[in-house]
């Protein structure tokens, strides 16, 4: 739970006080203290798993804290005092970082259109509990493989899809002097 007031900000996890900070009249932004308030050791929730924190100066839980920056912004935040010194020992591989690296393959048998119209994607999303302001629960997309162009109709029932596709494909043909293949 965060609280704000006084000039002061205060950080709290299970009634707890964990970290407290100070308004920057300047800058109109709070400093967070680095020195802990709680103690030794409490539990928190980064990045969806549970750690036990022991060391409030770990640069694994302030690479984690800051959004997964690097060792070097860290060590910058260090060198301009912005950051107490901080111990890089159990700085090792993160995962998470690994893992929002990655990028996924691509699958070589997949066929890719070569030309506009010649392969187009379409869908049906609905029906939504939210109506549109016209009253229509559903849409129609299209989408050109190569251009990946797209186009959405806002439809009130599944049944209009046919006549939806037979205005879109007079539409985009007039419009580009094409056939849909």
């Amino acid at each position: 739970m965060c609280s704000l007031g006084n000039n002061v900000f205060r950080l709290s996890f299970n009634l707890d006080i964990v970290r407290t900070g100070s308004l920057l009249v300047n800058d109109n932004l709070y400093l967070l203290d680095t020195v802990a308030s709680y103690g030794e050791s409490f539990n928190t929730e980064l990045c969806g798993t549970k750690h036990r924190i022991d060391n409030t100066n770990s640069g694994a839980l302030w690479h984690k804290f800051l959004g997964h920056i690097s060792k070097n912004k860290i060590e910058r935040l260090v060198s301009n005092e912005i950051l107490d010194s901080i111990d890089f020992t159990s700085f090792d591989v993160c995962v998470e970082c690994i893992k929002g690296k990655q990028t996924k393959s691509r699958k070589l048998s997949v066929y890719r259109a070569t030309n506009i119209l010649e392969l187009i994607h379409t869908n049906i999303c609905g029906p939504f509990h939210t109506h549109s302001w016209n009253g229509q629960q559903y849409f129609i997309s299209f989408i050109d493989d190569y251009s990946r162009y797209a186009y959405f109709f806002l439809i009130h029932e599944k049944s209009q899809s046919l006549d939806v596709f037979k205005t879109f494909k007079v539409k985009v043909e007039n419009q580009l002097n094409k056939r849909i293949k």
